[in-house]
């Protein structure tokens, strides 16, 4: 509360290396001819309607831990199996991590996935898109999932294993989005749920590459200032399902690109938990 009052909260941290400091590259993954990457600027944006979203879906998660905690990004919950489950990107723990000394990294082949929810004490989440969000707490977490395949530093755009997931305190305030069962086709319309009311907390793009490895998207020209510090939010598609957690943005070409932790990786990477179980064909 005094951190925030005080204009001393910070994403990420000024110490953090997780992700890479100032604007996230955009790249083919596998070196392509031209003609490849001027396509990303030449796709048109689908002119569709805007999903209509549930409110309270859409949090800050502020995170506590033996040496620290610190209060970053965005995350969103969704329902499986009949279980609230908080989803974001694994970088937006960063503070958490370092001060920890957990080694998340690609190059740790010991890391396990228990290492942060044994460290975890409590995670509160609040409602973003009030205007003092700090004084709305919506609902805690009690638990981290173990995600043995969740790592940070894997060179971008590969985002494919940035993600964190913790199993929700049940309140009936909460409106849980759902994932979607398909991933999105080079040209689909995508939107970036954030807080920006100037275009309904909805920033419209348009998927330009998607492959088992990236969902890589191009934003619509918007007014004002672009949202920053956005890893962690949903991406979600022309019915409001999620395809994706945001993990970054950036310029190519002269553009504004983002790109996403797909939700075919999302399924995967919960599946792959021992915490709770789930099945596909539940969600």
């Amino acid at each position: 509360m005094k951190l925030y009052e005080r204009d001393e909260i910070h994403h990420p941290a000024k110490e953090s290396f997780h992700p890479i400091a100032g604007l996230h590259q955009f790249k083919p993954l596998i070196p392509e001819s031209r003609q490849f990457t001027d396509d990303w600027t030449a796709i048109p944006l689908p002119d569709v309607q805007k999903p209509q979203l549930p409110r309270i879906s859409l949090i800050r998660p502020e995170f506590s831990s033996p040496h620290g905690g610190c209060i970053a990004g965005y995350g969103f919950v969704v329902r499986l199996n009949n279980l609230s489950i908080m989803l974001t990107a694994l970088h937006v723990l960063d503070p958490i991590i370092k001060t920890n000394n957990v080694d998340c990294s690609i190059k740790n082949i010991n890391h396990t996935g228990d290492e942060l929810p044994a460290l975890m004490l409590k995670v509160n989440l609040y409602d973003v898109l009030e205007t003092r969000w700090v004084l709305h707490l919506v609902a805690t977490c009690h638990s981290m999932l173990s995600l043995r395949h969740a790592r940070i530093d894997v060179p971008e755009p590969d985002a494919s294993a940035d993600i964190a997931a913790f199993e929700v305190n049940d309140k009936p305030v909460l409106n849980p989005l759902n994932l979607a069962k398909n991933l999105p086709q080079k040209g689909d319309a995508v939107w970036l749920h954030v807080k920006k009311e100037d275009c309904g907390n909805l920033i419209s793009a348009v998927v330009v590459e998607c492959t088992e490895q990236t969902l890589i998207f191009r934003f619509a020209e918007i007014n004002g200032t672009e949202p920053k510090y956005t890893s962690g939010a949903p991406l979600v598609d022309r019915s409001g399902k999620v395809v994706g957690i945001n993990i970054g943005a950036g310029r190519y070409a002269g553009q504004r690109f983002g790109h996403a932790n797909h939700v075919a990786n999302i399924r995967r990477h919960l599946e792959s938990t021992n915490s709770i179980s789930f099945r596909s064909s539940a969600y």
